[in-house]
């Protein structure tokens, strides 16, 4: 039975239910300890009905658990092994293709370049050899210079023109032919800024068409060289007096184009690839990081993760997202970070968890905020309760089936057997 200190005992106050502490006769105590013993075994039941309630559902949600970390692993797997190694692998076939193209370029480069000397000495060549053989010098000729001679034939915009006009393509002179010439040299300048206005064919390539391109084709296969003739087909002011540049100088000059414009095309797409590689990598890093969180065994927590309660309490509403953050708001409006979750501790007397979270919110000229929450054995989810020990430190009551033990259950039922056996 239980005892009383001595100063208890005939006190004029009935401290036991049977009145045996009041034995003077100054007080008349009635015996109320059958009632007493029916109504704590009434409450010993009513937990042993409410644990074995939480217990099913705590099976479940061990049951829930496991799915959950299955999925999770699943999840782990397809993001490291399929998305992120096909970023990565996509990512390598794009840095070699454009190792492929720069030097396709380079090569393509050199080759026009090597080409455009080579036509232009010939062109020159042509030129003079025609100079020689048709143009004879009048005397007139010998008293004005050419330009001022043509300058008399033209009006202002046609003189500009025809002193853009290459000195090694000059005819004879031809005073009835002065003004056709100079027009015509003005619509050939004119249809020339068309042209460099005009899309060249490139605008329609893809990053999928510039990853295919091997830079191998001719220009009649009717891949992306024959897409872009018009790049090659292009005459030159020597078609003024006859002729076209060699084709094999365009041709070159065309898939280095293609290459010039493919590779912009694929710089951009390799630096999407290595953005979303590095955010593929920290999302697998916090997926990895939060399948290693001590869910328990079996992982009955895990289901707790997939939780959320928002509860008011007083003047206030909280948030509770377990191994997430928890939250405080006011008239509905969210007015503080409590923390972020980071780390869970296990009391090993009681088997009690508890759910720790830092780095909150900043309190006014004070620390970030932080609240531990306890999880507290109930067949309902609830927050039971919210205080502030120490500013801006808070502790919260979280009822849940999850914080339930079969030892808890087998405590009742042992106190079941000792008020049955009063």
């Amino acid at each position: 039975g239980a005892s009383l200190p001595s100063s208890f005992v005939n006190d004029g106050v009935c401290d036991c239910c049977d009145g045996s502490d009041e034995k003077d006769g100054r007080v008349e105590c009635a015996n109320t300890c059958a009632a007493e013993a029916k109504a704590a075994l009434g409450e010993v039941e009513r937990q042993i009905t409410m644990i074995k309630t939480a217990l099913a559902e705590r099976a479940t949600c061990a049951t829930r658990g496991q799915q959950l970390i299955d999925d999770d692993r699943k999840k782990i797997a397809a993001l490291k092994d399929e998305e992120l190694a096909g970023v990565i692998s996509s990512r390598a076939k794009t840095e070699k293709q454009i190792t492929l193209l720069k030097e396709f370029k380079s090569v393509a480069d050199s080759y026009a370049q090597e080409n455009s000397s080579e036509n232009d000495g010939k062109l020159n060549e042509g030129s003079d050899e025609q100079s020689d053989e048709t143009f004879h010098e009048p005397d007139h000729f010998q008293e004005h210079g050419y330009d001022d001679l043509y300058a008399e034939h033209m009006d202002d915009d046609e003189r500009d023109d025809y002193e853009d006009f290459d000195d090694d393509l000059y005819e004879a002179y031809d005073p009835n032919t002065a003004h056709q010439r100079a027009q015509e040299l003005k619509e050939s300048k004119e249809n020339d800024g068309q042209k460099g206005e005009e899309d060249d064919g490139t605008s329609s390539l893809t990053a999928e068409d510039c990853m295919e391109y091997k830079g191998d084709e001719v220009p009649e296969s009717g891949g992306l060289l024959g897409r872009l003739s018009s790049l090659f087909k292009k005459k030159s002011q020597a078609a003024h007096h006859g002729g076209d540049v060699d084709d094999g100088r365009h041709v070159a000059m065309a898939r280095g184009k293609i290459a010039s414009h493919c590779i912009t095309l694929l710089e951009d797409r390799e630096r999407r690839e290595l953005s979303s590689i590095e955010s593929l990598k920290r999302r697998l890093s916090e997926m990895e990081a939060a399948a290693e969180l001590p869910y328990g065994d079996p992982p009955v927590l895990r289901a707790l993760k997939e939780t959320s309660v928002r509860q008011a309490l007083g003047q206030y509403e909280f948030e509770h997202r377990p191994f997430d953050t928890v939250l405080q708001y006011e008239h509905g409006r969210r007015i503080a970070d409590l923390g972020k979750f980071e780390s869970l501790t296990e009391d090993e007397s009681s088997n009690g968890i508890t759910l720790h979270y830092t780095n909150g919110a900043h309190c006014w000229k004070g620390p970030k905020r932080s609240v531990a929450v306890t999880l507290v054995c109930s067949a309902e989810t609830k927050i039971l309760d919210v205080d502030e020990p120490s500013r801006c430190v808070y502790r919260m009551k979280y009822s849940t089936p999850i914080a339930c033990s079969q030892a808890m259950l087998e405590s009742l039922e042992q106190q079941r057997i000792q008020h049955d056996e009063l």
